[in-house]
Parts: C-alpha cells; sequence; structure tokens
C-alpha cells in the first residue's frame, strides 16, 4: 500500500523481543548504525577489526537493557526482522554485574575497538547528550532505533515512533525523548509529532534532543 507517496509494506507486526530475537536486533543495529553520526562521530570504522568490535559493544548493549528488563521492540514482516527499537526505563537500572560477566566473553573484540575510538571527542559528547534542563519525568528515552538498510523508506522507522509512542503512554510517562545526531532524522521526528526540546553543538557537530509529549 502507500502513505504519502512512501511505499509501506505490508504485513509488518512489531512485538517485544523474545531471548531468540536479541542477537539478530543487535546485529541489525551494528549494521544500520555504523554510518550514522555518532558512530562517526565516535569511532574510525574503517578497517574489519573495527566493526567487529563495533558489534560486539552494540550486541553487548542490547543484551545488558534486556537482561534489565528495559523494552526492546522489534518489527517483522513475514517472521523476518526488519527494524528494532531499545529504550531506557527510568525504572529499570542496567545489570552491571551480567554486563560485566559479558564484556569479558566478548573482550578479545572489544579490544580491537580500542585503537579506533575517538577518545577526544568522548568528552564532548557527554556534554552533548546531556538530558535538556526541564524535561519532565519520568520520560521513556528511545536509546536506538534501526531499520534494515535495504529497506529504508517503506514506513518501518515511523511504524516503530508510533510503537514507542503507545508503549510511553501504556507505561504511564510523560512522554518518548530521544536525541540525533542526525540532522535528516529530525524532519522525520517532527513530522510524527516531536518537538524539539533543545540543540548543543560543538563545531560541525550538533545533537539535536527531541520530545513527544503524552
Amino acid at each position: 500500500m502507500e502513505q504519502r507517496g512512501i511505499a509501506v509494506l505490508d504485513n509488518v507486526s512489531i512485538r517485544a523481543a523474545a531471548d531468540s530475537d536479541v542477537a539478530p536486533a543487535a546485529a541489525l543495529n551494528a549494521r544500520a548504525f555504523q554510518k550514522e553520526a555518532f558512530a562517526s562521530e565516535m569511532f574510525r570504522l574503517d578497517s574489519a577489526s573495527a566493526r567487529t568490535g563495533f558489534r560486539s559493544v552494540v550486541e553487548l548493549r542490547f543484551s545488558a537493557f534486556y537482561r534489565g528488563g528495559h523494552p526492546v521492540r522489534c518489527a517483522f514482516q513475514d517472521g523476518v526482522m526488519v527494524g528494532t527499537a531499545l529504550y531506557k526505563s527510568p525504572y529499570q537500572p542496567v545489570p552491571t554485574v551480567s554486563v560485566a560477566a559479558e564484556a569479558l566473553q566478548r573482550l578479545p573484540h572489544l579490544v580491537r575497538l580500542l585503537p579506533h575510538i575517538r577518545w577526544s571527542k568522548i568528552h564532548h559528547l557527554m556534554r552533548l547528550t546531556k538530558v535538556p534542563h526541564g524535561l519532565a519525568a519520568p520520560y521513556l528515552l528511545l536509546e536506538m532505533l534501526a531499520v534494515a538498510p535495504d529497506l529504508h523508506g517503506h514506513g518501518i522507522g515511523s511504524a516503530l515512533l508510533r510503537d514507542g509512542i503507545a508503549l510511553a503512554k501504556q507505561e504511564g510517562m510523560t512522554g518518548l525523548y530521544l536525541y540525533t545526531g542526525d540532522r535528516a532524522n529530525v524532519d522525520l521526528y517532527s513530522r510524527r509529532g516531536f518537538l524539539t526540546v533543545g540543540v548543543r553543538e560543538r563545531g560541525t557537530f550538533a545533537v539535536y534532543h527531541m520530545f513527544h509529549p503524552c
């Protein structure tokens, strides 16, 4: 079917992730985020070893949030995963012990990434991503949203955003909050009712903070 001139995939369903979904969801996110603004700002991913290490970091983060009870949602078409969304709940801590244990298992891959981290930019990125003052709590934070790279422009990202907004409402949150370093994403989020509540810049890199009230 068609929606606003965009071909929307049929038979797309969204549900909470199961144990078996975590690894493929993390892998999909790693592929999708390799070319995102944050990844480019923080890492040099021009080698196979760097990309392997980056994938391990994403998988570790996904696993930690999932084990900690944070919402992970997956979009499927005909049984094939085509998109994912990872959220951070204000009521659930990240399980540091299990994260540390899994990090040890992935240590060889994580070590490979170390020379490719742009260490001088870490502090600035932490400042740029700080939550804007005055944002009404409790809110649901959209940590990651990814669509299979060959399926961009088919409405999957929009469907995941609608699902996230509904989830925030269901959980009694004030709204859904996110930030992005990609200017093109701002237009997508704005069309879905997100308000820009802050912009932080350093040099040519900017982080846009956006909020969809419930």
